[in-house]
C-alpha cells in the first residue's frame, strides 16, 4: 500500500517535531508527535490559516492550506510555511508492505445485511491479538504497525518485518491449514504458540462459515472453516519427559493448591516465567537453587501444562 511519509524537524538539527505514514486525511499513522498534531490535523483536513509578518516591513499575509487532498496541503506547509517556523519538512511516498489480512464469512458477518453489534467486536479483538503478538516481540514495532478495516475485513501492514517473526507465523498457518500441531515449536516457540492459541477461540465465534487469511509474500491464501479440532491437539500436547536449558530466576514455596511443592522458576534467555516442581521439604536442592540465581541450568521432567513442570533432574552449568 502506498503511503506518504510526512517528517518535521528542526531546521540544522536531528530533532524530529513529528512524523508520519499518511495516505489520505482518513488514514494515517503517527510515528512521533512533539506538539505539532493540532497543526497536522488542520493541514490534512483543509482548515489551516497562518498570518505571516513580513519582517522587513511589517506587512501581513494570511495564508490558507484548504484544499481536499490531504497530501498537496503536506506539501504546501512544506513548500510556503515550515521554514518561516525554522523546520525542514520531507514529505516522501513509501511502499509499506502487507503483513497479512484476515476476513471473515457467514451469515452474520456481512455489515450490508446488519449484524449483531458483537460481532465486529469479537472479530476486531481476535485481529487485534495477532497483531499484537507481533508488537510484543518488538517495542518498535507497535508505531509502525497500520491497520484498516472494512466490513468483516482487516488489513494489517507494517514498515519493517522481523523475518523471524513471519517465518513463524507462515508456519503456523501451514500447519493449522494441515490441522496438524507442531509440538515441539509449540512448547519452544513463542510466537508460534500463541498463534496456535488464537486460532482455537475461534471454536467460540457463532455462526462462521470460514475464516481467510492472506499472509504478506505469499500468494495462496490459508482457508479455515474447522476449529473444534486444535482444542482437542492441544489437550493431549502435555504429558511426556523433557529436557532444555533456561535461567534461574527464583523460588516459590508455597502453593494453596500444592502444600508439599515448591517450585523452581526459571526464563528462556530471559523472556517466559515456567515452574518446575519439586518436593518442599527438600532445604538442600532449594538452597542449592538460591545459590544460584541468574545461573544457567540444564532441567529433565514431565511436562503439565504450558508454562509447568514436575522435575526429575537437573544440572547446573557454570
Amino acid at each position: 500500500m502506498k503511503y506518504f511519509k510526512f517528517k518535521v524537524i528542526v531546521d540544522g538539527s536531528d530533532e524530529v517535531v513529528f512524523e508520519a505514514y499518511v495516505k489520505d486525511k482518513n488514514t494515517y499513522h503517527i510515528i512521533k508527535d512533539s506538539r505539532f498534531i493540532r497543526v497536522f490535523k488542520k493541514l490534512i483536513n483543509g482548515t489551516y490559516t497562518n498570518d505571516i509578518v513580513n519582517k522587513y516591513n511589517t506587512e501581513s499575509k494570511t495564508v490558507l492550506i484548504n484544499s481536499n487532498n490531504a497530501i498537496e496541503n503536506l506539501k504546501k506547509f512544506r513548500d510556503e510555511i515550515s521554514n518561516i517556523y525554522g523546520y525542514s519538512t520531507s514529505i516522501v511516498e513509501t511502499e509499506i508492505p502487507e503483513l497479512y489480512s484476515v476476513s471473515f464469512y457467514g451469515p452474520n458477518y456481512n455489515m450490508e445485511y446488519g449484524m449483531d453489534p458483537e460481532i465486529p467486536k469479537k472479530t476486531s479483538e481476535f485481529n487485534y491479538d495477532i497483531a499484537k503478538i507481533f508488537v510484543a516481540n518488538d517495542p518498535e514495532y507497535q508505531k509502525l504497525t497500520l491497520q484498516k478495516a472494512g466490513s468483516i475485513i482487516f488489513e494489517n501492514y507494517a514498515t519493517s518485518v522481523n523475518s523471524e517473526q513471519t517465518d513463524s507465523f507462515i508456519k503456523a498457518l501451514n500447519d493449522l491449514k494441515n490441522e496438524e500441531i507442531d509440538t515441539l515449536l509449540f512448547k519452544t516457540n513463542m510466537f508460534y504458540r500463541k498463534i496456535i492459541k488464537e486460532f482455537d477461540k475461534l471454536r467460540n465465534f457463532e455462526s462462521l462459515d470460514k475464516v481467510v487469511f492472506k499472509a504478506g509474500g505469499v500468494s495462496e491464501p490459508y482457508i479455515f472453516n474447522d476449529f473444534e479440532w486444535i482444542k482437542d491437539k492441544l489437550n493431549n500436547m502435555f504429558g511426556d519427559t523433557v529436557s532444555d536449558t533456561y535461567k534461574i530466576e527464583y523460588v516459590k514455596a508455597n502453593y494453596s493448591d500444592k502444600p508439599t511443592k515448591a517450585a523452581l522458576v526459571v526464563s528462556i534467555n530471559g523472556i517466559g516465567e515456567y515452574r518446575w516442581f519439586f518436593n518442599k521439604d527438600n532445604e538442600d536442592m532449594r538452597k542449592l537453587f538460591l545459590k544460584n540465581i541468574s545461573s544457567n541450568i540444564i532441567l529433565t521432567g514431565k511436562q503439565l501444562t504450558e508454562h509447568t513442570f514436575e522435575l526429575n533432574s537437573f544440572k547446573i552449568v557454570k
